[in-house]
């Protein structure tokens, strides 16, 4: 394929999306077929571009979004505009380049206080999902929550601007100078303290200074009754988040509150509360002196009203009052509700009691459904800029507000990072609307559905299955385990062999000297055979020194008499047509040492029945690693049965 020939002067506009890639309009990849070979009228994929300010001649490379902007625009990421020093509205210079692939990559960072393994696995995950090329000299912003990392790029191998799709690209980071470790040892020091566990029913009292944040996190609460998590403000101000993840901030958390009132109430019904195993909790200083607060949680079933009384059943000799809603012992309700009416007034719009000297100072959000109010009219500049303010995601989307951006970024920007289950990486997430009913419901990510769909060998069965799969696949080969019958063994239980098809359930071996063509209809003749084979065993022994048959006197080292061994035989004789009852016959030295390998050596912990066991050993021909990976596969163990 010829190279594509085209250039040209845009006008610059900014995209939200992050990375480096571009949007042209409609007529640019027209341009670009018509100057391409007759005989092929493909474009190279990925389409790479050098992009030229003409005022200060900075340069600059890019990759391709789409063709959908408006004609003689060019829409470019913030991070590409601002490397080439320009604003909207100035002419940039656009022209194909091809760039060959890139080796090696040095990144310097120009901030202190990243973890290298950490932003390492970041950095690796950014580059993959947002950027086609890179330029040396230029600088990538790296965005994780609500932190922004730079890094220079050094050096870059095999050119000074290089393409990283399909390519095996070593990132290298580049050690921090003396004052940026310095300044990250300390961050790292403050960063160690580990969150401080509070309790349901419990209160913890705490102190943060503006822009810093007091962690917590609730390991057990009633899932029948919800919970709520309310915070009581002394002096200053803070804001109350919660989450699944550790250490919410004020722009990634699941629930919040922003406004007076300090309260999250989470009801038992709600579907992320119900997967959570752990809930995160941050106060976020926001006044210019430090914040004392006052953490409490408790269940739902005993949720505070506005005025933060609770409003369960009273105790005995209580009643409410009428104006403040608090419950009060009968014999002082009168003296209460008189000193109540003259001092407290109540909100008819949101309920909450207050002293009469402060219900000018009490306000409500004037926005249509809004149900915000506060305490001290300074307070509706924040809840304006929190609520009613529009928010933009570095991934594109558009939110209404704060809340709503930070919920968005913890639960569907395609933007998140979550550690991939099947090439256990960093990775974004990925689109959430593109996955199939089935994905979704086995819980997995945009970008694990599509990184699942790798084929993989069973290792039971030998069929491939996708990995996405293959936990499903592993529960059927598991139900399939479950239902499988205790095998059959020989009934002698000296013998480590499975049962044959004979009247005695033994194993061929054990049966095959008591066996004879003879006509034999009551098996009076069988009986017999078994009787002199006991007497034999019980009054001379087998003479075998490995023999461990405790009906028989080379293992027990004493010969019986004929009364003695009749007392034992005759029981025997009379239940030997009853399977269930085991017999005890002496047997070869490779069958001793196959029972001593299932009684003593397979499964020490005696997991499984000694049936499985033998079978075990039987199937595996006595390797005690490959018998062991077989109970596993196959066996049902005693607790499961």
């Amino acid at each position: 394929m010829s190279p594509i020939q085209w250039s040209k002067e845009l006008i610059v506009q900014d995209h939200p999306a992050s990375g480096d890639k571009i949007v042209l309009p409609p007529s640019a990849l027209e341009e670009m077929l018509g100057g391409s070979s007759e005989t092929n009228r493909e474009l190279p994929s990925p389409l790479t571009f050098a992009l030229l300010n003409p005022r200060t001649r900075k340069l600059t490379h890019s990759g391709l979004r789409e063709f959908s902007a408006e004609e003689g625009v060019v829409l470019l990421p913030k991070h590409v505009r601002e490397s080439l020093d320009l604003k909207e509205g100035e002419l940039v210079a656009v022209a194909v380049r091809e760039l060959s692939k890139g080796t090696l990559v040095k990144l310097r960072p120009l901030d202190a206080g990243y973890d290298e393994q950490d932003w390492k696995a970041l950095l690796e995950a950014r580059l993959n999902s947002h950027y086609t090329t890179l330029t040396k000299g230029e600088v990538l912003p790296i965005v994780a929550g609500n932190q922004t990392m730079q890094f220079l790029i050094d050096e870059i191998q095999p050119a000074d601007a290089v393409l990283i799709v399909d390519t095996d690209l070593e990132v290298v980071l580049e050690p921090l100078d003396e004052q940026q470790a310095e300044e990250t040892a300390k961050k790292r020091k403050l960063a160690v303290k580990e969150n401080v566990v509070i309790e349901v029913g419990s209160a913890v009292q705490g102190q943060v200074e503006r822009g810093q944040y007091a962690n917590y996190e609730l390991s057990e609460w009633s899932r029948d009754n919800g919970l709520v998590l309310e915070v009581k403000i002394s002096n200053g101000d803070a804001d109350l988040l919660v989450s699944t993840t550790p250490k919410p901030v004020d722009d990634l958390h699941m629930w919040s509150s922003f406004d007076s009132a300090k309260r999250v109430a989470l009801s038992a019904s709600n579907i992320e509360l119900s997967t959570a195993t752990k809930l995160y909790v941050s106060i976020h200083g926001d006044s210019d002196e430090p914040c004392s607060f006052t953490l409490t949680a408790s269940n739902g079933d005993s949720s505070p009203s506005a005025n933060g009384q609770v409003t369960g059943p009273p105790d005995p000799g209580n009643t409410q009052c009428p104006n403040c809603q608090t419950w009060v012992p009968e014999r002082s309700i009168v003296l209460h509700e008189n000193f109540c009416r003259r001092n407290n007034v109540k909100c008819n719009v949101c309920g909450i009691i207050m002293k009469r000297s402060e219900e000018k100072l009490h306000w409500h959000c004037d926005v249509i459904d809004c149900d915000g109010w506060g305490t001290h009219p300074d307070q509706i500049p924040k809840h304006r800029e929190v609520y009613h303010i529009p928010k933009s995601c570095s991934c594109g989307a558009q939110l209404s507000s704060l809340p709503a951006l930070a919920f968005h970024r913890a639960t569907s920007c395609p933007e998140k990072l979550i550690m991939c289950r099947f090439c256990h990486t960093l990775q974004e997430q990925g689109d959430m609307t593109t996955l199939s009913a089935q994905d979704m419901l086995t819980g997995l990510t945009a970008h694990e559905s599509v990184c699942g769909s790798r084929s993989a060998e069973c290792q039971i069965c030998g069929r491939r299955t996708t990995l996405k799969d293959a936990p499903a696949h592993a529960r059927y080969h598991d139900m399939e385990r479950l239902s499988k019958p205790k095998p059959e063994i020989c009934r002698n239980i000296n013998c480590a062999r499975m049962k044959a098809d004979n009247k005695l359930a033994l194993c061929a071996i054990c049966f095959g000297p008591l066996w004879t063509n003879a006509y034999d209809p009551t098996g009076s003749k069988l009986k017999s055979r078994v009787e002199r084979r006991y007497y034999q065993q019980l009054m001379t022994g087998c003479g075998r020194d490995f023999c461990r048959n405790n009906k028989c006197a080379t293992a027990t080292g004493k010969a019986l008499t004929m009364a003695e061994a009749a007392a034992i035989v005759k029981p025997i004789k009379e239940a030997l047509m009853d399977i269930s009852t085991p017999l005890e016959f002496c047997v070869d030295e490779g069958t001793t040492k196959r029972r001593i390998l299932a009684e003593m050596v397979l499964d020490e912990d005696a997991s499984y029945d000694i049936e499985w066991r033998i079978k075990a050993i039987d199937v595996e021909a006595s390797n005690v690693a490959n018998a062991q990976l077989w109970l596993e596969r196959n066996a049902v163990k005693k607790a499961e049965a």
